[in-house]
């Protein structure tokens, strides 16, 4: 009967976990991003401050109390702005401007979005390098020829005239790269470089998390991904950004900020399959062991 008991244990262990098996630590992180995935720019502490002739494709937030939100020049933001009401809005530029939220609703919506900031970048950090590099200098490939999640870690980049960083991988993969530390910081600077996604991989499904310190410089650039630097200043001069920007403070001049929404890769098909192949594994293997032990108990000789 003991024995009967300990099997039992073991299938009903087994069984269990793959019932949970898709719950990834990685699918947390993506998830836990929540309401920050939809700002085009989000400025968690100094602001938004645009300038210069250039778009953005999507909401500007401006999560930061006693901060402020900026704009001149010939700018089209038809997503329009949501503000924190101990913020402000000036805008002096020419073009199109979506609305104005600035409420109670808003605030909340912003606070929600700048903890799921904060909760994403400290989970990231925490992950398990699938590899490591130094400071990126020169053209780089980093590809995975398998779906899956990935993890990097980057020691910084520091790309210029004409390098190109290209990140490939099939249709429902993911990478996660944290740049540089929190103690330490690192570089993450462009000029007149690109960062490009192949093989399936789109600007969602790709997360820089930069740590520490410092600024973000994006100039005449061309970035894929969503950017997550909270204690740092992003600064854009020029080029197009395919995602999201999330920062302290965030500077743009000129240049386009495009969040596309996000495509629904299909679903693996095993992976879909396996809470329906632990729940017939436990039920099979529970009648199994039950009627073993049932016939154990019957076999048993009468006692003298």
């Amino acid at each position: 009967m003991c024995l009967f008991r300990l099997s039992s244990f073991i299938h009903r262990a087994i069984c269990l976990a793959l019932l949970t098996f898709p719950l990834s630590s990685y699918a947390n992180v993506m998830n836990s991003l929540g309401t920050a995935q939809g700002f085009s720019l989000l400025s968690l502490a100094g602001g938004v401050f645009q300038s210069g002739s250039g778009s953005v494709q999507g909401t500007i937030g401006v999560a930061a109390p006693f901060s402020r939100y900026t704009g001149s020049g010939r700018i089209n933001d038809p997503g329009g702005f949501d503000i924190l009401t101990r913020s402000t809005f000036r805008s002096s530029a020419k073009g199109t401007r979506g609305p104005v939220n600035q409420n109670a609703q808003t605030d909340a919506f912003l606070l929600s979005a700048k903890a799921a900031a904060s909760s994403t970048s400290t989970l990231a950090s925490g992950l398990l390098p699938t590899a490591s590099y130094g400071i990126l200098q020169n053209s780089t490939t980093i590809s995975e020829t398998h779906e899956g999640q990935y993890v990097f870690d980057l020691s910084g980049i520091n790309l210029r005239g004409g390098s190109k960083l290209t990140l490939s991988a099939p249709a429902g993969s993911t990478f996660v790269l944290n740049v540089g530390s929190l103690l330490r910081g690192g570089a993450f600077n462009l000029r007149s470089a690109q960062i490009i996604l192949t093989g399936g991989l789109t600007a969602h499904d790709v997360l820089w998390n930069v740590l520490g310190s410092g600024s973000v410089n994006l100039a005449s650039s061309t970035v894929n991904g969503i950017v997550l630097a909270l204690n740092r200043s992003v600064n854009v001069a020029g080029g197009v950004v395919n995602g999201e920007l999330v920062g302290g403070s965030i500077s743009l001049s000129g240049g386009s900020v495009n969040n596309p929404p996000p495509v629904v890769p299909e679903a693996n098909t095993f992976l879909v399959l396996i809470p329906f192949i632990g729940a017939i594994l436990l039920s099979a293997s529970w009648r199994y062991l039950r009627t073993k032990g049932d016939k154990a108990v019957t076999a048993r000789p009468a006692a003298a």
